[in-house]
């Protein structure tokens, strides 16, 4: 495409007399200056380092004097006066002054003597090693305006609006912001999800007059969310130029979420369908070209106690968007959880975007049912339930602490787990308490506990932490009372201990019995009467009887023995 009034007889800035020299930089341009598109090279700090002649030429400047002007400067005083439309500039400059790379931006210009014309403006940044860090501009004539341009924006991780255009007004009224302002909060994790993966992502979104394919993307390093897409109100088919009608057909029908779009007939008493797009089709099974030309009842037999027919009466008298909450519809084909946006257009035609909840409604009844089996089993459990937050207090207790400790659950809940472990554990329980805030399980860890009455129970406890993200943010655990346990090991111990005394003794006496019987026996060697024969018979019975204890002794042992083995 020619360049529109450049002519190549226009000396280039390098070549012209009293330009400086520009050696081999210079000399690498000499087959741009060839080109009938205007160029601009912009040096790294944002000023013009040269202007090729066709640019020179089309937009009337002197040669040579383009050059070491601001990129902003030069755009306000040579481009912007024949820019009928005055807020081109705030969209445009901002961005080729900042370094953005724009790939094509068309817009209309007048100049004295000439017919309208269209032109496209856009930057890149030069690959060539010698000119790291600097960006081209090229004007371009076009021989028709740019189709429809939809919402651009750029974005901070915050949900800042660094700058919008003019297509992106709707979206701004919708989140009721301006330029300068954060988009609203439930956004903001979206956005950063964005940045954090380097990934883009695809949404799309209703609202009142449009529905929207938003495409956000990181740019600059990752630093800032680039927002760009395309806006369409679904409005009569002949109401649309050819171009706007692919291009409303390619949204309609890669939208994620089902969209039905209603005729409001018989004064707001039936809806006809005149849109129907796939994902309708597949969640319900229904082709479009069944669907088109029937009214909402003879579709969906439900309808009515579904009570859409009643939203949409409402939304097609009133303009005002009404949400449908999820609620199970059903007739003799389908039975479906969904909820439905429902919106009127321009036209008067009625528009209901709509999800299938089914799976999702299941999925928290299973969750629920769940979680009332898990209540239920703690109820009725004798093992203490419990779940401290990151600090250590109690979230929740199931009702076996009033049997194990004396204290009503909801008393315990909100109190430090601390406040319950005697102060002689209170060691244990720290250290128990920082592997569980490493990530780590704690098992078998026995506690001695105060009960309300002052006395002590004892308690074997398994507990895990609790992640999110990867941060602990809690502790769940199972406390099991094993006080009788502990207690009967502390009475077997005390057995021990009194049949190993009680050995020892038998041991002592033994001994100290055998000496006097030996010395009675002596005496009675002396003696030559009958008593001396009774004393000998009597010493003999006592030292059968210690023989019977020192047999018992030795029979004490290997039973102590025994139960220390099998123990």
């Amino acid at each position: 495409m020619n360049f529109e009034g450049a002519g190549r007889a226009m000396p280039s800035p390098m070549h012209a007399p009293g330009a400086p020299v520009l050696g081999q930089t210079a000399a690498a341009f000499w087959i741009l200056d060839e080109l009938e598109d205007g160029i601009l090279i912009v040096a790294r700090d944002g000023r013009i380092a040269w202007a090729n002649a066709a640019c020179e030429a089309f937009f009337g400047i002197a040669p040579g004097s383009a050059r070491d002007l601001d990129l902003a400067a030069f755009m306000h005083r040579f481009v912007l006066p024949l820019v009928p439309d005055k807020g081109f500039g705030a969209r445009i400059v901002p961005a080729l002054a900042g370094g953005s790379e724009v790939p094509c931006c068309r817009f209309r210009v007048c100049r004295n003597g000439f017919p309208d014309e269209w032109l496209s403006v856009s930057s890149r940044k030069m690959e060539d090693e010698r000119f790291r860090g600097s960006r081209m501009l090229r004007f371009q004539a076009v021989t028709e305006p740019e189709p429809a341009v939809g919402p651009v924006m750029h974005l901070a991780e915050d949900g800042e609006i660094l700058s919008a255009n003019g297509a992106a007004a709707p979206l701004l009224a919708h989140w009721n912001v301006l330029v300068g302002d954060r988009l609203p909060e439930s956004w903001i994790p979206m956005l950063r999800a964005v940045l954090g993966s380097g990934a883009a992502e695809r949404i799309d979104l209703a609202t009142e007059a449009c529905v929207y394919a938003l495409t956000f993307a990181p740019v600059s390093g990752g630093r800032i969310i680039a927002v760009s897409g395309t806006g369409i109100s679904p409005a009569g088919e002949g109401s649309r130029p050819p171009g706007d009608e692919y291009r409303y057909r390619e949204l309609f029908n890669s939208m994620k979420s089902g969209a039905a779009v209603y005729e409001a007939r018989e004064g707001g008493q039936t809806f006809v369908f005149k849109d129907f797009n796939l994902a309708a089709e597949r969640m319900d099974g229904i082709p479009r070209a069944e669907v088109l030309g029937k009214t909402l009842t003879e579709v969906y037999p439900g309808a009515e106690s579904f009570g859409i027919t009643d939203a949409l009466r409402r939304v097609w008298e009133t303009g005002e968007a009404e949400v449908l909450p999820v609620q199970l519809y059903r007739d003799d084909r389908l039975v479906r959880w969904r909820d439905n946006y429902i919106y009127r257009l321009p036209s008067g035609e009625l528009v209901a975007v709509f999800d299938d909840m089914t799976a999702q409604h299941r999925a928290e009844n299973t969750l629920k049912e769940r979680e009332r089996m898990f209540r239920e089993i703690a109820q009725r459990s004798f093992d203490i339930i419990f779940t401290l937050d990151a600090a250590g207090t109690i979230t929740y207790v199931s009702p076996a602490v009033r049997r194990v400790l004396g204290y009503e659950p909801s008393a315990a809940i909100g109190m430090a787990g601390r406040d319950y472990i005697t102060p002689q554990h209170h060691d244990r329980y720290a250290a128990a308490a920082e592997r569980l805030r490493a990530g780590r399980d704690v098992e078998g860890l026995i506690f001695e506990l105060t009960r309300r009455d002052g006395s002590t129970a004892y308690v074997e406890v398994n507990a895990s932490p609790i992640t999110s993200d990867g941060s602990v943010t809690g502790i769940q655990g199972v406390g099991r009372d094993i006080t009788d346990r502990v207690r009967m090991e502390q009475e077997k111990k005390q057995a021990y201990d009194r049949i190993s005394r009680n050995i020892e003794q038998f041991a002592v006496v033994g001994d100290h019995v055998r000496q006097p019987l030996q010395v009675l026996l002596g005496v009675a060697d002396l003696v030559e009467d009958a008593w001396g024969g009774m004393i000998v018979e009597q010493v003999e019975r006592i030292n059968s009887i210690i023989n019977e204890l020192d047999q018992g002794w030795i029979e004490s042992r290997k039973v102590r023995e025994f139960l220390k083995r099998y123990d």
